[in-house]
């Protein structure tokens, strides 16, 4: 909705979003006042804590669809929302970006002087004219697109003249594709394929976040990580993802003693990561999801690795263990992960758990006995495995 009165331009939120918003909000009001009027005289503290973050938040809701405007008057703008207005006017404004989620996009109006940003919402019901003030600004995604471009055409390293140094970009999309193929089937391997392929898979999904981070440092004006909607160079967080993602899942029927020896090696690693890939975090306009990314991958990576590492050499005779079996339980998120709970046994001496297959743990009942296999860890740290009785 738009209302315009001179050169002044305000508009609401989408009507449809605007009703869905106003709606919800007043479902959780009522809800909440049709419980709390029912409540008992034991008045639980949980409860009444549930019920007033659910009453703010349908209050937040009805608020922000009634009270959110965008406003354009003359050479100022002003984004209001229910808990604060914010105004700027065009010589106060550097440009804007258009800023990707997984739940859509916004504009993000960039301040000068480092004034921080005001954030528009798709969901405002914008027209032409918005359009048109819009255009009157910079687009800094296109400017920084540009400007990457330009330092390609004009770097001597990357070929001799400007279309071999563009042509570069698509030699590194090459190189990418074929990174993400191997990690992609290296993982695929490792997941159904036989238990001898299970070490070549591994010791690829550690070298294709090398390999990637390599190439990203030798030749950065090609390559990068996380990057920005409207960068020309490739971006490797595909390949380094599937790599840490991988490791994990390779470890998946290895089970420790303790990992408290492992942790301290583990962060060094993380770190390492992390450091040699900050420098890609620079100038990044989403730099928060962005490092919070990074952060993740960097503590799979070297969780991966030193789990592996610990793992995979160890050729040592192992030793042979039973534990009975005392319960089961499952564990529920995107996926769903399968439990025993074992008693004491071996070098464990309290109850445990062990994550198992569902075929297993559909036929496995409390006070059957399960078979262990313990190895001593080529880092020295024990670890073991579930196995066959009948091995």
């Amino acid at each position: 909705m738009q209302t315009t009165t001179g050169a002044r331009h305000e508009y609401q939120f989408k009507a449809s979003l605007r009703t869905l918003y106003f709606v919800l909000g007043l479902f959780f009001i009522i809800v909440c006042g049709v419980v709390a009027w029912n409540i008992s005289v034991h008045i639980d503290p949980f409860l009444v804590f549930m019920l007033v973050s659910f009453v703010a938040l349908g209050c937040y809701l009805a608020g922000t669809a009634i009270v959110s405007r965008l406003v354009l008057d003359g050479d100022q703008i002003q984004v209001q929302t229910l808990l604060k207005t914010r105004s700027a006017t065009l010589d106060e404004i550097e440009g804007y970006r258009t800023i990707s989620t997984r739940n859509g996009s916004y504009l993000q109006i960039q301040l000068t002087q480092g004034r921080g940003t005001l954030t528009i919402s798709h969901a405002f019901d914008t027209d032409e004219d918005f359009n048109a003030w819009l255009h009157r600004l910079t687009d800094l995604d296109e400017q920084g697109r540009k400007a990457i471009l330009d330092r390609i055409e004009q770097n001597p390293e990357l070929g001799s003249t400007p279309d071999e140094r563009l042509a570069g970009l698509s030699t590194a999309r090459t190189w990418n594709i074929a990174l993400s193929v191997a990690a992609g089937a290296a993982l695929a391997l490792l997941l159904f394929g036989g238990p001898e392929l299970h070490a070549v898979c591994s010791v690829l999904l550690i070298f294709v976040p090398v390999l990637a981070i390599l190439l990203a440092h030798q030749q950065p004006l090609l390559y990068t990580l996380f990057k920005p909607r409207r960068d020309p160079r490739t971006d490797i967080t595909f390949a380094v993802a599937i790599g840490s993602f991988g490791l994990l899942l390779a470890g998946n029927n290895n089970h420790f003693v303790t990992l408290r020896p492992l942790l301290p090696w583990m962060a060094l690693l993380a770190v390492l990561v992390l450091l040699a890939c900050a420098r890609f975090l620079h100038g990044n306009p989403q730099i928060f999801g962005a490092a919070f990314a990074l952060l993740l991958l960097s503590g799979l990576y070297g969780f991966g690795v030193i789990t592996q590492l610990d793992t995979l050499p160890d050729q040592a005779p192992s030793s042979s263990f039973t534990a009975q079996v005392n319960g089961e339980h499952a564990s529920h998120g995107r996926s769903t992960t399968y439990y025993l709970d074992l008693g004491p046994w071996g070098p464990i001496e309290t109850n445990n758990s062990i994550s198992v297959p569902w075929s297993v743990y559909s036929s496995t009942q409390p006070g059957d006995t399960i078979c262990l296999a313990l190895h001593p860890g080529a880092l020295h740290v024990p670890w073991y495995q579930r196995v066959s009785c009948n091995s």
